[in-house]
């Protein structure tokens, strides 16, 4: 009978000596005011003999934060918060237990009384039985940021805040976009021409430059008539003038005092002897055009109309001499466009 007396008494000890100890605990909930989705750190400092670690060498112990004896009042308290961590140090017989949680609902959070003893035996995953020490800590508050600001209705939806400058920003990288789309547009268009003209030679891209140079002459010659008329005679001229000077750099040769019954011939030795369709074709259609411009020029009241029996007016003459031209300048079908 006295065993069980002293050990009632022992007993009804310890449970004075936690009550006293827990009536000098200093409990802290930072910051001073926390809301909903606010991270916030419960801190519980107390003074106490017991070697609640188990080895008093041991400073810092991580508690487990899935502990399922640490619940709330309303039994749900992973809908009230959320327990990011939780620690408990000690130096000497102070010790600190510092939880860090997320509320997810505005009220109070008010923790259930619990073994601490038993919670580090079970971080440490150590046996579950030994001494015992319980605490019960204070209900904290958590505020609604809502109720806070005194907000009453939801605000309508409104559209997205811009910098300055956005819009302006926006269209011209519209610009560049449409202007980037064209010309890789027009590039895939051209692309055969373009890479052929890239694989020319530099006196092949020259003589090309010339031809072109010489197609310039006759459109120009052709506007110039149309608004200040000239007479055959000295259209004609002009034409055949613009053409011995492409030829004279064509073949490197002279060609302004050829007559016109030595210009086949002339063209045929330029060319190396053994003429191509393309050549002879071209040779035969510049010496057709020297034939009836020359007999414009010195026939007396000549006209290209009367000459060629009505089949050749300036325009015909001018699209003759650019026929010309193409053939002679070899690569003027695959880079047509090309300047």
């Amino acid at each position: 009978m006295k065993k069980y007396l002293a050990a009632l008494v022992m007993m009804a000890i310890t449970a004075l000596s936690t009550y006293a100890q827990q009536n000098r605990a200093i409990q802290l909930f930072m910051p001073k005011t926390v809301f909903v989705g606010d991270t916030a750190e419960l801190r519980y400092i107390f003074q106490t003999e017991a070697d609640l670690f188990g080895d008093r060498n041991i400073n810092r112990q991580a508690l487990m934060t899935e502990y399922s004896a640490l619940r709330t009042a309303d039994a749900n308290r992973d809908q009230r918060c959320h327990i990011k961590s939780a620690i408990i140090e000690h130096t000497g017989t102070e010790y600190t237990l510092i939880i860090t949680l997320i509320p997810w609902k505005a009220g109070e959070i008010d923790f259930l009384p619990f073994d601490l003893a038993q919670w580090i035996r079970a971080s440490q995953q150590k046996k579950q039985y030994g001494a015992t020490y319980d605490i019960d800590l204070k209900p904290v508050t958590v505020h609604s940021l809502v109720n806070s600001l005194h907000i009453t209705s939801v605000r309508p939806s409104a559209a997205p805040l811009m910098v300055p400058g956005t819009s302006i920003l926006l269209v011209l990288i519209a610009a560049a976009l449409v202007v980037i789309h064209t010309l890789l547009i027009a590039l895939l268009m051209r692309l055969k021409a373009f890479t052929t003209f890239m694989r020319m030679s530099g006196q092949e891209r020259y003589l090309h430059r010339q031809a072109k140079n010489a197609l310039k002459k006759l459109r120009r010659l052709q506007k110039a008539d149309a608004k200040y008329p000239v007479d055959d005679r000295a259209f004609c001229a002009r034409i055949q003038h613009i053409l011995r000077d492409y030829l004279n750099v064509r073949f490197n040769s002279s060609f302004e005092s050829l007559a016109t019954p030595a210009m086949a011939q002339a063209c045929t030795t330029a060319f190396g002897g053994d003429l191509t369709d393309r050549e002879a074709t071209a040779i035969d259609s510049l010496t057709g055009l020297f034939m009836r411009t020359d007999y414009v020029r010195f026939a007396s009241d000549a006209d290209l109309i009367a000459t060629t029996g009505g089949t050749m007016d300036k325009a015909a003459c001018i699209v003759s001499a650019e026929t010309c031209i193409s053939l002679f300048d070899s690569t003027s079908e695959p880079l047509d466009g090309i300047s």
